[in-house]
């Protein structure tokens, strides 16, 4: 599982959607954004979910280590050592997350680039081989002997 949304379907495993979204007091079309990766679940939720399903915050978040976190699962009142634990690694993640938007507008801003230095490159080309033609009848009428209007060319 390569995602929080992914991971969070298998926690929820055969739960309804929206029982799972009312004992995480959220909307069932949040929940449905988590899943799908449209949009990252804030801190609070990540925890929600860390309490009430014994959940490991840094499996959770990052996919590492077991599934389950069996401290949480003793004694879940008593996880505030998870708790902020999820919340440093939902800072890191966050922080990550912010590197990767900026490194995507990056490369979208250079193909773009890419995309019109190409445009300028076949409006170049093209260019160049008209001023080629052009050169070429130039210098085809340079050499062709000039003729009176009558159409009869000028004796030299």
């Amino acid at each position: 599982m390569k995602t929080i949304g992914e991971r969070l379907l298998f926690v929820r495993g055969e739960m309804k959607q929206g029982e799972f979204a009312k004992r995480l007091n959220i909307n069932p079309n949040t929940l449905r954004n988590y899943e799908s990766g449209r949009v990252l679940p804030n801190q609070d939720i990540l925890e929600r979910v860390c309490v009430q399903f014994s959940v490991n915050p840094t499996w959770l978040l990052l996919g590492i280590g077991a599934e389950k976190n069996e401290e949480a699962a003793l004694a879940p009142k008593a996880n505030t050592a998870a708790c902020s634990r999820c919340v440093e690694l939902y800072e890191k993640l966050t922080l990550a997350q912010g590197k990767v938007i900026q490194a995507q507008e990056q490369k979208e801003a250079l193909l773009k680039e890419n995309g019109e230095l190409k445009t300028l490159s076949r409006e170049n080309q093209y260019l160049k081989e008209k001023i080629d033609k052009l050169e070429y009848e130039l210098e085809q009428l340079k050499n062709t002997p000039s003729t009176p209007d009558n159409g009869i060319p000028k004796a030299s």
